[in-house]
């Protein structure tokens, strides 16, 4: 399984392989980490997408070059399990547009209570790096004529990603009336928590759409993961949901070390839903810590920082 993955999420990666061995690292930069592992584990394949302003596409090559020179993406063949892909603004023009069916659904399912679970997630993790405010925040503070709204279209995309809401927003009117009713609903703290949930659930659906174009599954950062659970074809419920039916034996066999070690391993298929999911030839990659193992890990809700980890154990 190939996967695409957030620039956002391997931003998260570059800032902690950034910073002194002396940090504490945020629970959710450690929850990166541990996603990143299990992708480097499970995958055939990572990329990112770099059609993005140039400040976020040179911090992901920077990022991929890091990774890749500690060892953490390179297998003993001398490939790469990550690498960059460039879209066209065509393809990024189709995935937009058909992102749009479960960009309203999801909008469709929030409202007051909703936001304010959502918004313990909504933090400036999910964002790209260097990103003072959400980019749905405008339109949501007031509202917009039709023909300076529609004037929009046709530029957007010339500010690459960023400019994805706005194709989105200036080009669909239910979806512009749906955000414009939220805001109104929505008061205070709640608007700007509005604002963050909305950039991760049109970011979400867009990804989704691009990672088909490339025959990828789509694996978000983690906060964006947390804000949008209810979509469960992401490839980490997927992976759970495969090694349930395995564990009970509904793949046709036991979830034995030889499955996940052996040198030609692959699960066998059979009847489970997930049994076309097929585990590479890796094994537990050495290079991440111990320290970072699940039981180690406050609870998702805890804001509290995880002591600091020597580098010498992951990199």
């Amino acid at each position: 399984m190939r996967l695409l993955l957030d620039n956002t999420g391997l931003h998260r990666l570059h800032v902690v392989a950034s910073t002194s061995p002396d940090d504490a690292i945020t629970l959710s930069d450690a929850l990166c980490l541990l996603h990143f592992a299990e992708h480097v584990m499970f995958s055939e394949g990572m990329i990112v997408s770099t059609f993005e302003p140039p400040k976020i596409k040179d911090t992901s090559a920077e990022a991929i070059a890091r990774l890749a020179s500690h060892g953490c993406t390179v297998l003993s063949d001398g490939r790469t399990l990550l690498s960059a892909t460039d879209y066209s603004e065509s393809d990024y023009g189709i995935a937009c547009n058909n992102a749009v069916p479960s960009i309203q659904e999801d909008i469709m399912l929030l409202d007051v209570a909703t936001i304010t679970r959502a918004a313990r997630h909504a933090d400036f993790s999910t964002l790209p790096l260097g990103a003072t405010s959400p980019a749905m925040a405008k339109w949501i503070d007031h509202a917009w004529p039709n023909r300076e709204r529609h004037a929009l279209v046709e530029n957007c995309l010339k500010d690459k990603a960023l400019g994805a809401f706005d194709f989105i927003v200036s080009g669909h009117d239910p979806v512009y009336r749906l955000i414009q009713d939220l805001g109104r609903v929505a008061r205070g703290k709640k608007r700007s928590a509005l604002a963050m949930i909305l950039d991760v659930v049109f970011r979400v659906a867009i990804n989704s759409q691009l990672s088909r174009l490339s025959g990828c599954t789509y694996a978000p950062a983690p906060q964006r993961a947390k804000v949008t659970h209810e979509i469960d074809h992401l490839f980490r419920h997927a992976l759970e949901r495969m090694l349930q039916d395995t564990g009970r034996g509904d793949l046709g066999g036991d979830l034995g070390t030889q499955h996940c070690l052996a040198p030609s391993s692959e699960f066998p298929r059979g009847k489970g839903a997930h049994g076309n999911l097929r585990v590479p030839t890796r094994c537990v990659p050495t290079r991440f810590p111990n320290a970072l193992c699940p039981q180690a890990i406050p609870p998702s809700d805890s804001p509290q920082a995880i002591p600091p980890v020597p580098r010498s154990l992951w990199c």
